[in-house]
């Protein structure tokens, strides 16, 4: 039996903005007041090796982390959120599909399997990355930190249960079938994106950016960079 619909995460799986957030994230956190300097009393320096820790948190949570790091950092978190917002929507020209990504969400649409967004990033930068990968058109509509309380981010189910939700109330033709959760598929970049979707009971599947990322227990299929994509999601999708 294939499988009835697609939830995809988005920084990462479907467009290249890792390079951006991480670049957006370094410059805010470093320099809270845009002086174009580091500010070293109350700015924090993220190292290459933090990252590690950070991917997949999203603004809302390395905002916390930020002022764990340094109780004196001045913004806000709304500050914060915003002073992002507004760095990555200045430079989201840039941004590009992931290689195999939109050949996956083509192939999908050509089978006539609904598919959706299910994002730890905050609104503006969701949709300006659908927008401007191209990827607005084939998702039937999208989840973003935003719409999803703070407790109950990733790696809490809840953003892809409500995802699924949202999935039953506009796909009427299917939404019998929908209640079987593992006839979902979830993709993700991250080790806490891949437990959410896992913990709402879809098949997940863990694409991961790098090579030497740690492995999730909770992946039902991982694909390394170097494994080709497109054919594995292409069972995935077909398989039973």
């Amino acid at each position: 039996m294939s499988k009835l619909a697609l939830l995809w995460d988005i920084d990462g799986v479907l467009v290249m903005s890792e390079p951006l957030h991480r670049e957006k994230i370094e410059a805010i956190a470093a320099d809270p007041f845009g002086t174009g300097k580091p500010d070293h009393e109350t700015g924090v320096t993220i190292h290459a090796e933090d990252w590690s820790a950070l991917h997949g948190k999203g603004d809302h949570g390395i905002y916390d982390w930020v002022k764990q790091k340094n109780p004196a950092y001045p913004l806000l978190k709304d500050e914060f959120l915003k002073a992002c917002a507004d760095y990555y929507l200045d430079n989201a020209s840039s941004l590009q599909p992931r290689e195999g990504a939109l050949e996956v969400v083509e192939y999908a649409h050509s089978l006539g399997i609904p598919q959706a967004a299910v994002s730890s990033g905050v609104r503006p930068q969701v949709d300006a990355n659908l927008s401007v990968a191209g990827f607005d058109k084939y998702m039937l509509f999208s989840i973003s930190a935003d719409d999803v309380a703070g407790g109950q981010r990733k790696p809490h189910p809840y953003p892809y249960l409500k995802g699924i939700e949202y999935l039953r109330e506009r796909v009427k033709a299917v939404s019998a079938n929908l209640r079987n959760n593992t006839q979902i598929v979830t993709i993700e970049d991250s080790a806490s994106g891949v437990e959410s979707g896992k913990r709402a009971e879809t098949t997940a599947v863990y694409w991961k950016l790098e090579e030497d990322q740690k492995d999730s227990a909770f992946a039902d299929v991982t694909v390394t960079p170097e494994q080709d994509f497109v054919a594995i999601m292409k069972n995935v999708i077909s398989g039973p």
